[in-house]
């Protein structure tokens, strides 16, 4: 996605954050008892596993717009982080180690929070802001993209994030139902 293609609102964004949001409730509402206790593992995460993953992900953007530590809020070792430069994988493994004990329900109520969280966050921020460059939001953080718009973060870890996953929730709960 080309930053032409980022919403220029955050009231857009929302309308696109709460559509996704239905769309994956809807898949979760009738979902079996197979489905909800399903166990995962590092490498194939179970219906709560991914639900986790977005509120972490959700939650370490509240913290970089709110200029506290994302990595922090994720529940990263920030010197790790910033020595190991973990990727995407290295992270979510820390993540889903973190988080692998929670209930489905439990793992529900944090997704909801972390979204209720991050709709407040974008209720507050104007066209403006979402201009601003991630080095605006973490400035002790070099990176060779802090000069782009936060924006991209903030959708990537919004509705984009729920449309990357629903349909590796869908796909394990064919297979923890047998369908």
């Amino acid at each position: 996605m080309t930053e032409e293609h980022y919403p220029r609102t955050s009231a857009e964004i929302v309308v696109q954050m709460e559509a996704q949001k239905r769309q994956l409730d809807d898949v979760l509402e009738n979902l079996s008892d197979a489905a909800r206790n399903a166990s995962g593992t590092v490498t194939d995460w179970a219906v709560k596993d991914h639900l986790s993953h977005l509120a972490v992900w959700m939650n370490g953007i509240v913290a970089l717009v709110n200029h506290e530590s994302r990595w922090q809020a994720m529940g990263l070792d920030t010197q790790w982080y910033f020595e190991a430069k973990p990727n995407f994988d290295d992270m979510n493994a820390v993540i889903y180690t973190h988080h692998q004990h929670l209930t489905f329900d439990d793992a529900r109520a944090m997704l909801n929070t972390a979204h209720n969280a991050y709709v407040a966050m974008l209720n507050n921020l104007s066209e403006e802001d979402l201009q601003k460059p991630y080095s605006h939001y973490q400035p002790q953080e070099i990176r060779e993209d802090s000069d782009t718009p936060i924006v991209r973060w903030i959708v990537a870890d919004s509705y984009s994030h729920y449309e990357e996953h629903l349909p590796w929730i869908q796909e394990r709960i064919a297979r923890d139902t047998g369908n």
